[in-house]
């Protein structure tokens, strides 16, 4: 047992002496090193999809009357990702009651960006065309490896 106490002391010693004295000399690098995710905020397709669903859709129901007009602009590297937005939006049409507005008379733009490959990156921002600002915007994150 003193053996195990020596051992513990003498690796509390050994990491509490080296501390700083491993990192090499000079200026640290500019910016992420690795990119940071938010896991909380890592979905699978599917979660991914309903928690825009009801995030928008409580949004629309608690601020704006039914029947808003909206042009959709979806932006994916791959057409079929735009399927995505797509039953985000037709979801949360029947629910909030939001119309697409092909035409210019759209008061509201929903816009959609999706990157990546592995872990795909979505952004979803509703846009009041008037003045251009977002006033609604999720930043989520799909890891297709989740079912």
């Amino acid at each position: 047992m003193k053996t195990m106490r020596f051992i513990g002391i003498l690796a509390v010693a050994a990491l509490f002496c080296s501390g700083c004295n491993s990192l090499p000399d000079g200026k640290p690098p500019e910016g992420d090193i690795v990119k940071n995710y938010d896991f909380k905020k890592t979905f699978s397709t599917r979660g991914a999809q309903n928690y825009l669903i009801t995030s928008l859709s409580t949004f629309c129901l608690r601020d704006y009357p039914a029947g808003i007009k909206v042009k959709l602009n979806f932006a994916a590297p791959a057409k079929s990702l735009n399927r995505y937005p797509q039953k985000v939006f037709r979801a949360v049409g029947k629910l909030a009651g939001l119309r697409n507005a092909s035409k210019g008379d759209a008061q509201f733009e929903l816009s959609s960006v999706i990157r990546g490959q592995n872990v795909i990156e979505w952004e979803m921002k509703l846009i009041r065309r008037k003045d251009q600002k977002a006033v609604w915007s999720e930043h989520i994150f799909i890891d297709q490896s989740k079912l």
